[in-house]
């Protein structure tokens, strides 16, 4: 089979049968040591129409209704099984999201669900569940001269020293938040059809892993900022910053997971980020953030 492109992705090469533009700035010329195969296939599998995810182990089936299934196999195929007339730019978000998400589970890799920038080569990760403000955060540090290590679904390495992966060199924002940085929704391309949110192509770090210095946990609220730490730090980390706990679940990788999330918490510190969700208050989350500077973990943020 010709696997038409390959790309170095989070530490990972992947050699796939067609073309991905999120993952255009990560393409690499073919080599013998791609890790995972991405392929198309044209007959349906036969599963429910509802969507849902089946699992036995390191295999697993997950069903996008309307969309696509995905066929995610011991951390080094994923083979999409499109639905009749459903183009590819319609499914190929949840390659970007569930199964990449599934793939990494199988192959012993954390990801956090969270948006993270870096300055000076210190990274700062902002976490939450859907709706959290994760790429908002990321777009008011941008203005203040950081820059996008990654969105939505992010690699990090615990240890020895925490590292976070550079991944897509784009934020998923909302019309709203596009139109206080003067980008015009209608020349953008939306996330899915029919959402009114828009995937903003911005310049990113590179290649090469970032240090992590700090988590966030991102809530609603007047301006304050707290650390975390024990027990407590680690079930909000765990709760607050996995995407798809289910799967995690399904595959039997609960504990691996929770294993990975206090390695990192051993060296980064986690912080509790809350901020008003008036638009007009932005400032407040990067003035909260600089008053970490006294810590010397933070110098040069």
């Amino acid at each position: 089979m010709n696997e038409g492109r390959v790309y170095a992705l989070s530490g990972i090469r992947l050699a796939c049968g067609f073309e991905v533009p999120e993952w255009e700035s990560f393409r690499v010329e073919p080599g013998a040591g791609e890790d995972v195969r991405i392929a198309l296939a044209e007959a349906q599998p036969g599963l429910p129409a509802t969507s849902c995810a089946l699992a036995e182990g390191r295999d697993l089936w997950l069903v996008i209704s309307g969309f696509a299934t995905f066929h995610v196999e011991d951390g080094c195929r994923i083979t999409v099984f499109p639905e009749p007339d459903v183009p590819l730019s319609q499914w190929r978000p949840f390659l970007l999201g569930t199964a990449w998400n599934a793939l990494c589970l199988q192959r012993d890799i954390l990801l956090l669900h969270a948006s993270v920038v870096a300055r000076d080569k210190n990274a700062l990760a902002f976490c939450g569940p859907s709706g959290a403000g994760k790429s908002s955060m990321a777009a008011s540090l941008l203005r203040e001269g950081y820059s996008l290590v990654s969105d939505d679904l992010c690699r990090v390495d615990p240890s020895p020293v925490a590292q976070v992966h550079p991944s897509m060199p784009r934020l998923r924002l909302w019309r709203e938040m596009l139109a206080l940085g003067g980008a015009v929704p209608e020349e953008l391309t939306p996330v899915l059809d029919g959402r009114d949110k828009f995937q903003l192509p911005v310049a990113g770090t590179g290649r090469a892993p970032v240090s992590l210095h700090a988590i966030f946990l991102l809530e609603w609220g007047e301006p304050e900022v707290r650390r975390i730490c024990g027990l407590d730090a680690l079930k909000r980390l765990v709760g607050e910053a996995t995407y798809r706990p289910e799967m995690v679940e399904a595959m039997g990788l609960s504990g691996r997971h929770w294993q990975h999330c206090l390695t990192l918490l051993r060296t980064v510190p986690l912080y509790v980020l809350r901020r008003p969700r008036d638009i007009a208050r932005l400032d407040a989350a990067p003035a909260l953030i600089r008053q970490l500077t006294g810590d010397p973990r933070h110098t040069g943020m």
